[in-house]
């Protein structure tokens, strides 16, 4: 039949390197015959092809053709094309874990089932799905062959959670797991979580240390060595250090690089102010 022939003399370019005229006979083949046959496999190829060529773009529209018509024998591979795709290339981390959710209901393989879990406990952490990223965290712990960065990032967002539940204690456990495991951001993250935990439980004293303890091994992650700045302002607040608060919270405003973090400093420093002035009438 025509579309057989078509689809043939597409594949015997591929073969023969010449993916250029292979694409645009699959592509072809699509337009001509739709529904044919061979549809899933040539939408397989137009999709890997485009891949190869770094054109993305082009590329997804036909992964999601596959992912739409699943189950099929591409299914799978698609499913994972298209969540790299929209987590690594688009940071579109609502679409990501649409897809790393099916590939999780499909997956044959461990190594994809990981990467559908690993992909969705990531992207509910950046979306602040703190709840739902622990559940799957805690899931991911429980895996055969995870490596160590699959238990630093579950370590973090299982602190991270139970911080925001109030259970501090918890929270620097997982937090101190982390910063065992990672010398990378995470690690930084990790440090800076238990100073805040430790400042929050009112342990100002150790706080202050693990906030500098922050400083000190976080050179190159400017977020987490601001907010530990920030964090050290908060203790001097805490302690009616005026004096302190008012110079840390001074020089986080005039130095810091992140816009939110700088007018963070500033209304506190703000705050500081109003209230010393306030104390010292008190004090007349």
């Amino acid at each position: 039949t025509a579309d057989s022939l078509n689809f043939v003399a597409a594949e015997l370019q591929l073969s023969e390197g010449k993916k250029d005229q292979a694409l645009q006979g699959f592509l072809g083949c699509l337009k001509q015959f739709p529904e044919g046959r061979y549809h899933i496999a040539a939408t397989w190829y137009a999709g890997e092809l485009y891949r190869e060529a770094k054109d993305l773009k082009n590329a997804i529209p036909f992964y999601e053709t596959l992912v739409e018509k699943a189950p099929n024998k591409h299914a799978e591979a698609a499913m994972v094309q298209a969540a790299r795709f929209y987590y690594f290339e688009v940071k579109d981390y609502a679409e990501a874990i649409s897809y790393y959710e099916d590939l999780a209901e499909y997956a044959t393989s461990q190594e994809n089932r990981l990467e559908a879990m690993r992909g969705i406990v990531r992207c509910q952490y950046y979306s602040g799905q703190y709840d739902a990223a622990s559940r799957y965290a805690t899931d991911l712990l429980l895996q055969r062959g995870i490596g160590t960065d699959d238990r630093i990032f579950a370590n973090l967002v299982l602190g991270k959670q139970a911080g925001l539940s109030g259970n501090c204690t918890e929270a620097i456990r997982y937090f101190k797991e982390v910063d065992k495991l990672s010398k990378a951001e995470t690690g930084a993250e990790a440090r800076y979580g238990i100073a805040e935990c430790l400042f929050k439980q009112n342990q100002l004293e150790d706080a202050e240390n693990a906030a500098f303890e922050t400083i000190k091994k976080s050179g190159s992650y400017v977020l987490w060595v601001t907010k530990s700045y920030l964090l050290l302002g908060d203790i001097y607040h805490r302690q009616k250090d005026y004096f302190n608060a008012k110079a840390t919270y001074r020089s986080v405003f005039e130095n810091a690089t992140i816009p939110e973090l700088k007018k963070e400093a500033e209304d506190k420093l703000a705050l500081v102010e109003k209230e010393e002035k306030e104390q010292s009438k008190i004090s007349q």
